[in-house]
């Protein structure tokens, strides 16, 4: 599995991509609370495999897009109902017209809520049950290029080294996203970071699952 700051950048690169206008950081930080939702399991007991037949139920595409799912409901019903008629519509400091928020914001936060899963299937460890509620079928990649998350304790030396590789997937490759969607994709910059994306990725692996 994937660590916490790798799933939490990938949700701000969700935002960063998307060209924002006036993002405010509540919104931000509901979208990382989205994208580390599915490990919620770890805090409570009635989620965990070992209650679900060995099944990670809150890996499946289902529930990771539950939240998602009702803030995109509240997006659409919260403004209509507080600021009747208007063409302008409040959301926590986050100013959005007309029905722009629906479709912006649904993206935002359905891409923040299925990245979770997408990271931790790119281990290349874990099988995840992404049809369950209606298969029990676990998948998983024949491969991986992103180490896994490591064991949680200051004296272990994987926990550093597998973040770092992490990072060294992940930020290169948002950066030349970014660059992109930008406008400012000139191979001059875009190449050494694809070049830096895969190097890490290659390192990954070889890492043991």
């Amino acid at each position: 599995m994937s660590s916490f700051i790798g799933h939490s950048l990938t949700a701000i690169s969700v935002v960063a991509v998307g060209r924002p206008r006036n993002v405010s950081l509540p919104w931000i930080g509901w979208l990382v609370i989205l994208a580390l939702a599915p490990d919620i399991d770890y805090v409570i007991p009635s989620l965990q495999a070992s209650q679900h037949q060995g099944l990670r139920i809150t890996h499946s595409m289902v529930a990771s897009l539950l939240l998602p799912t009702a803030t995109l409901l509240w997006l659409l019903f919260w403004p209509s109902q507080q600021r009747k008629g208007s063409q302008v519509a409040e959301l926590r400091g986050l100013k959005i017209r007309g029905q722009r928020l629906q479709l912006f914001q649904g993206w935002q936060v359905a891409l923040a809520g299925l990245s979770h899963l997408m990271l931790d299937l790119l281990v290349g460890g874990t099988p995840l049950p992404l049809l369950w509620p209606l298969s029990p079928v676990l998948c998983k990649l024949p491969f991986g290029i992103l180490p896994s998350a490591g064991r949680l304790q200051l004296g272990n030396h994987l926990l550093y080294q597998n973040l770092g590789i992490e990072l060294g997937v992940i930020l290169p490759a948002v950066l030349a996203v970014l660059l992109i969607v930008r406008g400012k994709g000139h191979p001059v910059w875009i190449l050494p970071l694809c070049l830096v994306s895969l190097s890490f990725m290659g390192w990954a692996s070889q890492l043991a699952r």
